[in-house]
């Protein structure tokens, strides 16, 4: 999503207030506007979760993810920069590093 998170949690905050002043009039179509306008938001809260959850996966499994928030492709083995935005990319931990000798194995 290009739109940040924060504005999700205060449309949450407001469809909330709407909800809660329409219980107060007892004004069913308000309630039910705001209820449905609430469930989209937390909808989409739930699918930007989603979404970086499988970045971090790919990432933990050596797969070269984009850095740039709103691209996240997948990108060949290697690669320095995006193939399809352009952003860096930073190594994956572990991927073409060696691991440092054991001081004690002398």
């Amino acid at each position: 999503s290009y739109i940040p998170k924060v504005f999700w949690y205060l449309s949450i905050v407001g469809g909330m207030l709407l909800f809660t002043y329409a219980c107060s009039r007892q004004d069913p179509i308000i309630m039910m506007g705001q209820s449905t306008n609430l469930l989209v938001y937390v909808r989409n809260l739930m699918l930007i979760r989603k979404k970086r959850r499988e970045r971090e996966q790919k990432t933990a499994a050596g797969i070269p993810i984009c850095t740039d928030e709103h691209c996240g492709k997948e990108n060949p083995e290697g690669a320095t920069f995006c193939a399809f935005c352009g952003k860096h990319i930073q190594p994956v931990p572990g991927k073409d590093q060696e691991k440092p000798a054991d001081p004690d194995a002398s």
